[in-house]
């Protein structure tokens, strides 16, 4: 086979080629950081940026749990609490109708993105 190159070597030649000695530390693969370590580095770096994820994501908890949070439906009026202060039946009190105020504000999150949609395809 004259002018042919030998695209594989035999098992012979290449463990004569290589042998523990021939490794040193700088030749490994470099450490990776693990995710728990990446995400503690971008807190650190970026507190503001954090804060605001958090509130967004404390947010869609709230708009997808709101049937399990309250109880209270935030259209009904009851005129028998009228502007009570935040008690443990009603987290942030009641307003002149005797509307809980937190369901409100729960109930306006799961409406916002349909009323913004909306907003986007009128004309």
């Amino acid at each position: 086979m004259r002018g042919s190159i030998r695209a594989f070597a035999s098992f012979a030649e290449v463990t004569d080629m290589t042998t523990a000695a021939d490794f040193s530390v700088d030749d490994r693969a470099p450490r990776r950081d693990s995710k728990f370590t990446i995400a503690r580095r971008f807190v650190r770096k970026n507190m503001l940026g954090t804060a605001g994820a958090l509130v967004v994501l404390i947010m869609i908890f709230m708009a997808i749990f709101a049937h399990v949070i309250t109880s209270y439906d935030p259209t009904a009026n009851d005129f028998g609490v009228m502007l009570e202060a935040p008690s443990p039946e009603h987290f942030l009190g009641t307003d002149q109708f005797g509307r809980d105020l937190f369901t409100r504000a729960d109930g306006s999150e799961r409406r916002a993105p349909l009323d913004s949609g909306k907003a986007d395809t009128s004309e």
